[in-house]
């Protein structure tokens, strides 16, 4: 819930979800400045969410101008926040089970141009509803990634619950836009997992 509520207040801030912002050599532990007008992609949201997670010290720490895994932010990957770890994971350690849904017409994609800076999903974006859409997936420890890499979970319209299952017996945790975090079987509907994956299908949701 710490993590839903981060993104939050980052779109208080923001006025979208998770969207890095262009680095400047005021705020770049490096004092290198990125080109004008470009967010720097390399590190996750879960880096820049670091700021609305009461961890201000440690995103100070990154060259956020450089990719997750150059030598000085690599070394950072051990200091993973306890909020990113999933009770019971046997993870590597500085890898995290959470991860944004993403794809088109899901919550995470990558910023789109709007004048000088990039524009991320807002909130009047969610059509479909915040309490009725997906936000982030406590995945399967197969498919933890390290917490700085900018890697998430892009469902497999296949098979939906691959990658999501095998944590806890049965079900997934899972955080909504609304901020809620609720438990889902893996053996929901597809056809309504897949709802839940997209933000602006206007089809009805429900879960048992």
């Amino acid at each position: 819930r710490t993590v839903a509520l981060g993104f939050h207040n980052f779109h208080d801030t923001y006025r979208a979800f998770a969207l890095p912002r262009a680095a400047s050599a005021a705020n770049t532990p490096s004092g290198r400045r990125p080109a004008s007008g470009v967010a720097p992609t390399g590190l996750s949201w879960r880096v820049h969410l670091l700021p609305f997670v009461e961890q201000q010290p440690l995103y100070n720490q990154f060259h956020l101008d450089e990719p997750w895994d150059s030598p000085h932010n690599r070394e950072l990957i051990a200091r993973m926040p306890e909020i990113y770890r999933a009770p019971g994971s046997a993870a590597a350690p500085g890898r995290t089970n959470y991860l944004g849904v993403r794809g088109e017409d899901k919550m995470f994609v990558a910023p789109q141009a709007s004048g000088r800076q990039p524009q991320g999903i807002r909130l009047r974006d969610v059509t479909d509803g915040t309490s009725n859409t997906l936000m982030v997936v406590e995945a399967s420890d197969e498919s933890a990634v390290e917490w700085t890499r900018p890697a998430d979970f892009e469902p497999d319209m296949a098979d939906l619950t691959a990658g999501l299952a095998g944590l806890r017996p049965g079900i997934f945790q899972a955080s909504f836009v609304d901020g809620s975090v609720r438990v889902i079987s893996v053996n929901i509907d597809p056809e309504m997992l897949r709802r839940l994956f997209v933000r602006n299908d206007g089809k009805i949701v429900t879960i048992d």
